[in-house]
């Protein structure tokens, strides 16, 4: 078994069972301020208590959706993990040194094979689009993009020491 292939059936696995697990906490977390901001504002501040239960409700739906992804991961999650932590030279993602036609990255961004239903697919595209203009606008040109181990040059010291221990061979996402 080549490294690539440990990585995708042994080390996803953990990596993606650490990262849902931080996610619901944080989550959990996010909500819990939302909810003393709202017993603040009650009274005081109908806009503010309106706005802050809009927000809240967007957490919990976040918080339902990591849960389901802790019990049983979409094909979906494990391409895009796999994308992000078993690839060396980061193919297939903004990360990858070359620069990308407008060509390849239209048929990356359609190569997303997104799951649920359109508000989501949209929410994902866009993101997806921001996070690709945000990389190519915010690097200096003459900084190469990934580490010599394949992460992205601004990723954490800290999570790619941790990520690497686990058996991440990439870090193709933002830290």
């Amino acid at each position: 078994m080549d490294k690539i292939e440990k990585c995708k059936k042994i080390s996803l696995k953990k990596i993606m069972k650490e990262n849902t697990r931080k996610n619901i906490k944080e989550q959990q977390g996010i909500i819990k301020k939302l909810n003393k901001t709202m017993k603040k504002t009650k009274k005081n501040n109908k806009e503010l208590f309106n706005k802050t239960r809009k927000s809240r409700d967007f957490h919990k739906e976040m918080l339902k959706i990591f849960q389901k992804d802790n019990k049983k991961p979409t094909k979906t999650q494990i391409e895009r993990y796999s994308r992000g932590y078993c690839n060396p030279g980061c193919e297939g993602t903004i990360f990858r040194e070359k620069e990308y036609t407008n060509k390849e990255l239209s048929k990356m961004y359609d190569d997303l094979k997104l799951e649920g239903d359109d508000k989501q697919k949209k929410a994902w595209m866009k993101n997806f689009k921001d996070a690709f203009d945000f990389e190519s606008q915010s690097r200096p040109k003459n900084i190469k993009k990934l580490d010599n181990d394949s992460f992205y040059f601004k990723f954490d010291k800290k999570k790619k020491k941790r990520l690497i221990k686990m058996g991440a061979l990439s870090g193709c996402f933002f830290s």
